[in-house]
């Protein structure tokens, strides 16, 4: 009988010791208690991230310690915010265009596409050169040299 006292109060030692009676004692809502929420959390973080074995048994020793963070997911906005960000890198977006696609961007809004830059004079007569090339359907030899006489003016 005496052993059994003496396991129960080196129980209750252990359990002060570790400040696992105050959270065993004041339960929740639901009636799990803190230590008992903390380790269903950290049972959804493990198994989404896919842990086995040792890696899980150390994730969930650091997570019950609260040693992981328990970051909340991301909202819609911070999903929206990723996706404009990734878009505007796609674009090679910069300054003020940037600016302008990623506020159309996190409104909602299909952005229009950044006015493109004008066109120099040789790029004008190369484009009506192309045009009256196609439009003559040359092919060949015959092209080059009607681009050629075209582009000299």
């Amino acid at each position: 009988m005496l052993s059994i006292a003496r396991a129960a109060t080196a129980a209750a030692v252990l359990a002060l010791m570790s400040g696992a009676l105050p959270t065993a004692v004041h339960a929740a809502e639901d009636g799990r208690t803190k230590q008992q929420e903390l380790m269903g959390a950290c049972n959804k973080m493990a198994a989404q991230k896919e842990l086995k074995g040792d890696d899980r048994s150390k994730f969930m020793s650091a997570c019950l310690k609260g040693d992981v963070p328990m970051a909340p997911a991301r909202s819609a906005q911070q999903d929206r915010m990723a996706t404009c960000n990734k878009d505007a890198a796609a674009k090679a977006l910069k300054g003020d265009d940037r600016s302008k696609f990623m506020s159309a961007c996190l409104k909602g809004e299909t952005p229009a596409a950044p006015a493109a830059p004008a066109r120099s004079p040789q790029q004008e007569r190369m484009a009506n050169c192309n045009k009256d090339a196609a439009t003559k359907a040359l092919k060949g030899d015959e092209r080059q040299k009607f681009m050629s006489e075209c582009l000299k003016g």
